[in-house]
């Protein structure tokens, strides 16, 4: 019965994908196929790849069959998205190109899709509201060039990203997810404002940018001291 059942998503896994009920039958048969049936379901998306990206329901495919078949499947994801100049970020697709990232950020087409999401400007991806989750994947997962771009934008502005609803998320993951020595220059970068820590800890956003701060090896003493100093306005606010 299983064996038929799997057969049956296999002849049938684009409709499928589109529904609400259905994506998630293709995602399960994605996690127990064999690899000939994985490929099979992957063939059967071809061609439809950019539109099921922006699709609440297909996306999730997409995201599941990237994580079962890892390069495979993200080779030819990141090559269909990369032949659709008219693909727009999304909260659906931004989700997929974060799975490329995690799983297949050095396959040579992952690497030129996150390129070409780069040369819209990293900072309006850090800025964007589904693009700032990339530009995040990029930080954690991305090759080393592509997180120096990342961390060059959000240097360029550092208090202004650290306002920003989308911009501060990116800015507070790189603070977590960097190497050390980048961690602790973006921190002393930061820091080095008159009053940083106080006028960020009282902003709804940039509170959280302070907590990554105190989560520094190098900066927390000194954002403590800051904090402290400025409590009165921090209560106040």
């Amino acid at each position: 019965r299983a064996a038929g059942a799997l057969a049956a998503v296999c002849g049938a896994v684009r409709p499928l994908s589109s529904d609400a009920v259905g994506c998630h039958a293709v995602q399960l048969a994605l996690e127990r196929g064999s690899p000939a049936q994985v490929e099979a379901m992957l063939a059967g998306l071809r061609g439809t790849v950019a539109a099921a990206a922006c699709d609440p329901h297909a996306s999730q495919v997409l995201e599941t069959a990237i994580r079962v078949s890892g390069r495979d499947a993200a080779a030819c994801v990141a090559e269909e998205l990369l032949a659709n100049n008219d693909a727009a970020l999304n909260a659906c697709s931004s989700s997929v190109v974060c799975r490329l990232l995690e799983h297949a950020a050095g396959e040579p087409r992952v690497v030129e899709l996150t390129d070409r999401l780069l040369e819209g400007g990293a900072a309006a991806l850090c800025c964007h509201k589904s693009g700032h989750e990339v530009a995040m994947a990029i930080v954690s997962n991305g090759i080393a060039r592509q997180r120096a771009v990342v961390f060059a934008a959000l240097r360029g502005s550092l208090l202004r990203f650290a306002k920003h609803r989308f911009a501060a998320l990116v800015l507070a993951h790189a603070l977590l997810q960097s190497a050390p020595a980048e961690c602790a220059a973006l921190a002393h970068e930061l820091m080095g404002h008159a009053g940083a820590a106080t006028t960020l800890g009282c902003h709804a956003f940039g509170v959280g940018v302070v907590r990554a701060l105190l989560q520094v090896p190098e900066a927390s003493e000194q954002v403590l001291h800051y904090l402290r100093k400025g409590q009165h306005k921090l209560r106040k606010d």
